[in-house]
């Protein structure tokens, strides 16, 4: 009888530290924020490597020439703009305005 309660309670706490999976057909969201500062490609770069830090980000792209970093949030996570613009700043750069595509 033990051995079957304990069985019982493992698989009643299990659901409590399995990850959450996002929902089926859930889209990653893209955000859309402004980067100041840059001047080359390098610049570009440390501010990809920077966003890409968090855990929740699938993808960052900087466009140097048009200012501004397209990110990708992993489906079924969130990342407030400002922890973006956080990182933006630890790159040594200055966010803008940001938008959700």
């Amino acid at each position: 009888m033990k051995k079957l309660l304990m069985t019982m309670s493992l698989f009643l706490l299990l659901p409590l530290f399995a990850q959450a999976e996002p929902p089926a057909g859930a889209k990653p969201q893209v955000m859309e924020i402004g980067v100041q500062g840059m001047s080359c490609k390098f610049c570009a770069r440390s501010v990809e490597k920077n966003l890409m830090k968090l855990e929740a980000v699938e993808k960052a792209e900087v466009d140097l020439e048009a200012g501004r970093a397209v990110v990708t949030i992993k489906p079924g996570k969130q990342v407030p703009i400002k922890t973006l613009n956080e990182q933006i700043i630890a790159a040594g750069f200055t966010p803008g305005e940001a938008r959700v595509k």
